[in-house]
């Protein structure tokens, strides 16, 4: 009977998908298809699910109820587990099997400078706030790879390299993330050098321990010499790092913020510049973010994602607080490939709880 019940749940979401005209639409605008039926069926049945979770939390946010949009974007499909399993670094909150990091920031502490800071800032050209310096690089994607710790640390040495002159990050792809996958995953023994750092490529790592490494190194090569691949490998490659393409001397290492200041935050992306940071990027509201300050009470400390914060303000809609992030999960998530995170809210999703800088 259960069997005969699976058949027919089957067939009836195969009749209900090929007349399903946003289905279709979803699938044809991020160039999504399926190798079976039953592969479909089964995609199909979360894609409304996320639908239905859609239509229920916009409407509440057009009530009032809500601080944040969502959409049917390109995670529409897959489960929490499975999204959580292939972007997330689910090892850095589990107690048993987690992440070792081999080499935390120097002893260096951030301290609040006491400047007037600007309400409104950001280091990203187009954005609320912009500075009139542009410090960050377009948004990348992370792919089916673990490794949004190479981009966080990417972002923050691509800051230093544009900071002193010697790249403009209006125009310039970055730095490779890619170069921090390959080279300095201990799965692949290719790290023995670096002692090695405990970055393990798509599985995860640190971003303190990936700009420890390039100090080490002595440089970094460019993304349009070293081209990320793993997004779609979903595995680390042999290290190809060559010095004489690289960017040199990024790094002496890096300095921490004291944990869960937000105010001494705001004041070091104002007067450093773009930081390194930590967050909790759990949860079907985050993976389908569209919009406005991302508020949830249910987000926990328990940090699983590496991204980069660049820049705060207040949102003029609501008077609300918040912290602008640059993810790795390409320009067309959330919005622009940003997402704006609560801030003066008891530490949302634990966005100050690590923060850093590098040195340059």
């Amino acid at each position: 009977m259960k069997f005969l019940g699976s058949l027919a749940m089957a067939s009836m979401a195969s009749a209900a998908f090929t007349s399903d005209y946003e289905w279709h639409a979803w699938k044809n605008q991020h160039q999504i298809s399926f190798t079976s039926a039953r592969e479909e069926a089964t995609r199909y049945n979360i894609f409304v699910e996320s639908r239905n979770f859609v239509k229920t939390h916009n409407e509440r946010a057009a009530e009032g109820l809500e601080t944040y949009t969502i959409g049917l974007n390109k995670f529409a499909a897959m489960s929490i587990e499975e999204f959580e399993e292939k972007y997330l670094n689910t090892k850095m909150a589990d107690p048993v099997a987690k992440l070792v990091l081999e080499w935390d920031c120097d002893s260096v502490k951030y301290t609040n400078s006491g400047n007037n800071n600007p309400s409104d800032f950001s280091w990203a050209n187009g954005r609320q706030g912009y500075a009139g310096e542009t410090r960050v690089t377009n948004v990348k994607d992370q792919g089916s790879c673990g490794s949004c710790w190479s981009f966080a640390t990417s972002a923050v040495l691509e800051a230093t390299v544009c900071q002193n002159g010697q790249q403009d990050c209006d125009t310039w792809n970055g730095l490779a993330p890619q170069q921090l996958v390959d080279c300095l995953s201990y799965t692949k023994g290719e790290s023995t050098d670096l002692n090695p750092y405990d970055d393990h490529g798509c599985s995860g790592g640190f971003i303190t321990n990936g700009v420890r490494s390039i100090d080490l190194y002595g440089g970094q090569m460019n993304w349009d010499d070293y081209p990320y691949v793993s997004g779609q490998t979903k595995t680390e490659g042999t290290c190809v790092y060559d010095a004489s393409k690289a960017n040199l001397n990024l790094s002496s290492g890096c300095a921490r913020l004291p944990s869960a200041d937000e105010d001494t935050m705001v004041d070091a992306i104002a007067n450093v510049g773009p930081l390194g940071i930590g967050i909790n990027a759990s949860g079907r509201g985050f993976s389908l973010y569209t919009g406005g300050v991302y508020s949830n009470p249910s987000c926990t400390d328990r940090l699983n994602h590496a991204v980069t914060a660049t820049g705060y303000g207040t949102w003029a809609a609501t008077g609300q607080d918040y912290f602008e992030i640059k993810n790795s999960w390409g320009a067309a998530w959330g919005d622009s490939g940003f997402i704006n995170i609560a801030r003066n809210d008891g530490n949302m999703c634990g966005v100050s709880s690590d923060a850093m800088y590098n040195l340059a």
